[in-house]
């Protein structure tokens, strides 16, 4: 059971800001023990950095460290005018470089699959893994820029 479901109050992490090409901020958190697997995980639409206790324990015992970002215009993350689902692989390359993350795996629940999809064809180099949860790919209009490669099936996180 959460802790807010105990009575406890919840208390936000501390909050990360970045700043973007343009001067956009980027505002995050960061969950789960320092020297864990790193994630970054893209919330579905709309999503903001905060995670709710119970997921919070779930990524700490699985020894994940989980970075979540503001969706652009959600949050403290500044808007983003004509942006697409491939424009999210540049948020993540920045957090991820801030954070010392040369490898790290990708998450999206429901409105954030098809960013976590989009990340991982842009940041092949990069993205060790991708998971999509409660989503569906992106249409054709939101389409990633080239084709995205077949992998071989991985183990899960």
């Amino acid at each position: 059971m959460g802790a807010a479901m105990k009575g406890q109050t919840w208390t936000p992490p501390l909050t990360h800001e970045l700043t973007a090409d343009g001067g956009r901020v980027l505002r995050y958190c960061c969950y789960g023990p320092a020297g864990g697997l790193p994630v970054v995980s893209l919330a579905g639409t709309p999503g903001t950095r905060w995670e709710r206790p119970d997921v919070i324990a779930a990524i700490e015992q699985a020894g994940l460290r989980v970075a979540v970002a503001d969706r652009p215009g959600y949050g403290g993350t500044t808007r983003q005018p004509g942006r697409t689902v491939a424009s999210v692989a540049a948020d993540v390359q920045i957090i991820a470089d801030a954070l010392g993350w040369r490898r790290f795996a990708v998450t999206g629940f429901s409105g954030g699959g098809p960013h976590a999809l989009a990340c991982a064809a842009l940041l092949t180099g990069r993205v060790t893994r991708r998971v999509g949860a409660a989503s569906l790919p992106a249409s054709p209009r939101q389409r990633c820029h080239g084709p995205v490669r077949k992998r071989q099936p991985r183990r899960a996180l």
